[in-house]
């Protein structure tokens, strides 16, 4: 995931290519996302896509008890820090160092983005904003925990956010 928003972000396809062998992380791709790291010419809505999957990456070391809480809804996530955690933690390390959090964290947590969720649709519907909500973070952050939670049992590249 971390490899898909460094490329989404605009990292040549070839440094992509080149990072991708020492990390071991060819056969962790998603189908979806094989291709876009394949794609020498992605469209730039496919980068912005998947620059955006840092948000999920901050949930996923939030449930994974390395962040401690995740940031407002309109406060995009620290890709500096998430980066270093999993620099700091190359291969197994990322979940032998790991303090997962419980079930009943995941799903209050999948709930509350689930709510924020409904609400920025309904603004964004009303024609309304409101500067304490950004949907675009939100809909990542909801994406994520779906997953974790297992939502309709779906895999990573067909998890819907249903509001």
């Amino acid at each position: 995931m971390a490899i898909t928003a460094i490329k989404g972000e605009g990292m040549a396809h070839e440094e992509v290519a080149r990072i991708i062998k020492p990390w071991g992380a060819g056969g962790f791709f998603t189908p979806k996302e094989l291709a876009f790291v394949r794609n020498s010419n992605p469209t730039k809505r496919e980068r912005f896509k998947f620059a955006w999957r840092y948000e999920c990456l901050d949930v996923l070391l939030w449930a994974l008890g390395y962040k401690k809480e995740l940031p407002p809804p309109n406060v995009i996530c620290d890709v500096k820090t998430d980066v270093s955690i999993i620099v700091n933690n190359k291969g197994d390390l990322l979940w032998r160092n790991s303090s997962p959090r419980t079930v009943d964290e995941l799903l209050d947590m999948a709930d509350y983005y689930y709510r924020l969720h409904w609400g920025a649709t309904e603004l964004r519907l009303q024609g309304k904003t409101n500067e304490a909500v950004n949907e675009e973070i939100i809909m990542e952050r909801h994406y994520a925990l779906n997953w974790l939670i297992r939502y309709m049992g779906q895999e990573w590249d067909e998890v819907t956010t249903d509001t």
